[in-house]
């Protein structure tokens, strides 16, 4: 496990916090960890210098427009062909921007012309300047590199005769020129580590979620952090991380097990403006180094490991009844162990377990288990991507809540308060990507159906509720399709980009992951009646009539399509879904199923001192909506969104999300504080305050408000 090392010099943040979280956390599992955070840190203080810039790099063939004491560049585009990098190289001098190429290997996707611009001492330079470029328009995306220099990289300034024809030539000459233990040499000798750093700066937005579906590389980032680094990872793409991005991936890290920060913007915001051939897509949309580490020289280890340990703390802001659980504490731990012999070829395998506990008083419950998390096979090429195992994707560019967003079921077990994609389950899938110019084929299938994870009843969080005990036991059967090849799920999604207008169309058949009531028997003369605890009712109804509540999953489409553009400062984005058939129920409890349309759009704004602000809007429409429907309307709308800000070199942030439904029917308000001093622990402070009616499930969890501390410690 990595050392906890400070980012900074903030020891009063850390002392107030940390004795805060200790003196309510009541929980031992929660105290314990918190304290092992405090003794760990307390050790690390003492013998850790808080890390620095470097002050002075190794000679390199640079160009005049890049000193030799270059540690951070900017990346502005990426080409296969020599005078297409020229042409860039030009538009960009136009603008009085002096850029130049490097000719660079990037591993399994071969040689490529590399466009960048400048030569900065330290991170917080560079992204001044990043910034500064896409505030005047002279670039709409750009890449933050940290980079060792290397005497075999060829420059625009350099005689281009020395570039060989082959780029397997190249690839030998680079490996020939420079090994890696010269690298990792000349690292140590000026105090580096010698991986490299990698950043995305957009115009668009903070991608917090990935496009086409892997693990989160902003995850990855955060969790693979490297000791004695002046710089962090952080939440939003605006932060360097001192990481590899190969340290546990393939060679490519965002179609493999990371979240492209261009999935919500553009699979690649420059080849649509560049010729393309047949030679595959533009390594750019992978922002892959210079070669994977596997490649780099001879002792390179071919395993690396990783993992996480997160801990959430909650406790009820009121004691609404005496059957409610007062408290909620939830342990989940993993670890990552991943191969990979060549640089299109790797196996991940993630396995842990969760420990969930809740109740009140001495009266307390739990629930655990062990299971896989990522685990598969991934084999990468110049036209195509194949994975295979237990994986996350996601389709949908909205953030929060998509509508294609479909694809895994989720763990409602412990709320729906919290980001969605940690909830997110890995399942089997077959996930197979074909590249083909500016255009991406997606096929997925799912062999066997995985419902969400979720209880029915005894807990603050079950579809039930607690109201059994209130009005008596009521039998429930719950109807899960078998596991056979003919009940498989599947979809394709392909995408593309015009412009700067990066778009996918979708198609998925699949089944709903949450069961839904299913029709109850009305005997003649007896009228149900409902107040506003409609799921009450259902159950007192059942108890009274002894039948047993009967839940189905049923097969539904869902066609999609979503975009993503900027326009000036501001990212906007959006998502469109036609389900053909959604379970609804009426007041003579029969079910019936109809076609819902769903949409969001919504746009975001990162301002100057780590301010972010993004807000959506939603609505969702009933198709040949009757009136005898409960628990749904015809048309419904809302709107939701984030806004935070960055204190204290980024060490501190404070966020409030919130989500409102126009008719009253569901709210929630979620201010909270992160603190991000160490460099491999984050934590978290906040409430969630939970309003509305049980026409969403917001709402019915209205008695459900609560203070909650969260803590994760990566390695």
């Amino acid at each position: 496990m990595k050392t906890l090392v400070k980012k900074n010099g903030c020891q009063a943040i850390r002392v107030v916090v940390i004795s805060l979280i200790l003196a309510w956390l009541a929980f031992p599992v929660s105290a314990a960890l918190f304290t092992l955070g405090w003794v760990v840190t307390g050790a690390t203080a003492a013998s850790q210098p808080v890390a620095i810039a470097p002050h002075a790099a190794h000679a390199a063939n640079s160009p005049s427009g890049a000193a030799a004491t270059s540690w951070y560049i900017i990346q502005v585009g990426s080409f296969q062909q020599q005078s297409t990098a020229e042409k860039e190289i030009a538009t960009l001098n136009k603008k009085g921007v002096d850029a130049y190429y490097r000719y660079e290997d990037t591993g399994g996707k071969g040689m490529w012309y590399r466009v960048y611009y400048g030569s900065f001492p330290t991170y917080k330079a560079a992204e001044a300047a990043a910034e500064q470029m896409i505030r005047d328009g002279l670039v709409k995306a750009c890449l933050l590199r940290k980079v060792l220099p290397e005497k075999n990289i060829l420059y625009s300034t350099d005689n281009g005769d020395t570039i060989p024809s082959s780029r397997e030539g190249e690839k030998d000459q680079r490996l020939a020129a420079s090994s890696y233990e010269e690298a990792e040499k000349g690292s140590m000798a000026d105090g580096i580590d010698s991986q490299m750093s990698t950043v995305v700066l957009a115009s668009a937005s903070q991608s917090t979620v990935e496009s086409s579906g892997t693990d989160s590389i902003l995850q990855r980032l955060k969790t693979d952090r490297v000791e004695g680094s002046d710089v962090d990872a952080p939440d939003d793409p605006f932060q360097a991380a001192e990481v590899d991005p190969f340290a546990d991936v393939a060679e490519d890290p965002f179609k493999d097990t990371g979240e492209d920060p261009f999935g919500d913007v553009a699979e690649d915001p420059f080849k649509a403006g560049a010729p393309t051939d047949d030679q595959g897509s533009d390594p750019w949309d992978t922002a892959a180094p210079d070669a994977a580490p596997w490649d780099e020289g001879p002792g390179q280890k071919r395993f690396t490991t990783g993992g996480r340990v997160w801990n959430k703390f909650s406790v009820d802001t009121e004691n609404d009844d005496e059957f409610e659980d007062l408290y909620q504490n939830h342990v989940q731990g993993q670890v990552d162990l991943t191969y990979a012999p060549t640089s299109s070829l790797f196996f991940k395998v993630g396995v842990g377990g969760d420990y969930y506990t809740y109740g009140r008083d001495r009266d307390r419950n739990d629930d655990a288990n062990f299971r896989l998390f990522d685990a598969y096979l991934n084999m990468s090429g110049k036209y195509a991507n194949l994975k295979v195992g237990n994986q996350i994707v996601r389709w949908g560019k909205a953030d929060g809540f998509s509508p294609l967003d479909i694809l895994n079921p989720e763990d409602f077990r412990d709320g729906i308060g919290g980001r969605r994609e940690d909830r997110k389950l890995q399942i089997p899938m077959v996930n197979l990507e074909l590249f083909a110019g500016i255009f991406t084929l997606q096929g997925i299938y799912i062999p066997v159906f995985i419902q969400s994870e979720y209880d029915i009843r005894e807990t603050d969080w079950a579809l039930l509720n607690h109201y059994e005990e209130q009005v008596g036991p009521v039998s429930v059967v719950e109807d899960n399709p078998a596991n056979t090849l003919e009940n498989g799920e599947g979809g394709a999604r392909l995408s593309s980009t015009i412009g700067r207008f990066d778009y996918a169309l979708s198609y998925f058949y699949g089944y709903e992951d949450v069961g839904t009531l299913d029709s109850l028997t009305v005997p003649p003369g007896f009228d149900p009646t409902f107040s506003s605890r409609v799921i009450k009712d259902l159950v007192g109804y059942a108890h009274a009539t002894n039948q047993p509540i009967r839940l189905r999953h049923d097969r539904q489409q869902t066609a999609g399509f979503e975009f993503e553009t900027t326009v000036a400062a501001f990212g906007l984005r959006g998502d469109l879904a036609y389900t053909d058939r959604v379970s609804l129920v009426t007041d003579q409890l029969q079910r019936i199923r109809k076609p819902v349309f769903q949409y969001v759009v919504g746009a975001d704004y990162h301002g100057p001192g780590a301010f972010y602000l993004n807000i959506q809007f939603g609505q969702n429409f009933i198709s040949d909506f009757d009136d005898s429907i409960i628990l749904a309307r015809e048309l419904t709308s809302n709107i939701n969104g984030t806004i935070s800000k960055k204190f204290f070199d980024d060490d501190l942030k404070l966020e409030f999300r919130w989500y409102y439904d126009f008719h009253g029917d569901g709210t929630l308000y979620n201010p909270k504080l992160i603190i991000d001093y160490w460099q491999n622990v984050t934590l978290e402070l906040g409430v969630e305050i939970f309003d509305g009616t049980d026409y969403t499930p917001l709402g019915f969890y209205r008695d459900n408000s609560q203070y909650y501390g969260l803590i994760e410690l990566s390695f």
